[in-house]
């Protein structure tokens, strides 16, 4: 059956969550949080790239905690990349609309954020730059980012 959520049956790992989006790679104690440990790193990342606690509150509602994170994830990561978001707030807030009427995709974002980070990995790899070389900054811990 067609899955109604945004998501629409994508399955994220928390790796590749970090992967996309090296600001929450920052937020998070472990490489490998869970799927709580990530919603509570977006939370607080969402404030960060200018999203309200009320907007934020609003899109656990309506879209659930872990798409309202995924969310704040594909505007981070596309942030991080380069994307020009004048009034931040506002399209965030868009987001849930569209979450609210099933016009929201955030499967086709992912999607295209894993292909953006897969080219990188090639290009990186290309000019003999290693991975490892780009990632040297290690996770920190929560009480590092209160």
């Amino acid at each position: 059956m067609y899955d109604r959520t945004a998501l629409r049956g994508f399955k994220g790992t928390a790796t590749f969550y970090l992967e996309i989006c090296s600001s929450l790679r920052d937020l998070c104690s472990s490489g490998r949080p869970t799927a709580e440990q990530l919603i509570e790193a977006a939370e607080y990342l969402s404030g960060q790239v200018g999203v309200s606690c009320h907007a934020w509150s609003q899109a656990c509602v309506v879209l659930g905690r872990l798409q309202a994170a995924v969310a704040v994830i594909v505007m981070a990561s596309r942030l991080e990349r380069g994307a020009v978001i004048r009034f931040r707030d506002a399209y965030f807030r868009s987001l849930i609309e569209r979450g609210a009427r099933n016009t929201l995709f955030l499967d086709r974002s992912l999607y295209a954020l894993r292909d953006h980070r897969t080219r990188e990995v090639g290009m990186l790899a290309e000019a003999g730059v290693s991975m490892a070389a780009v990632s040297v900054q290690g996770p920190k811990t929560r009480a590092s980012w209160i």
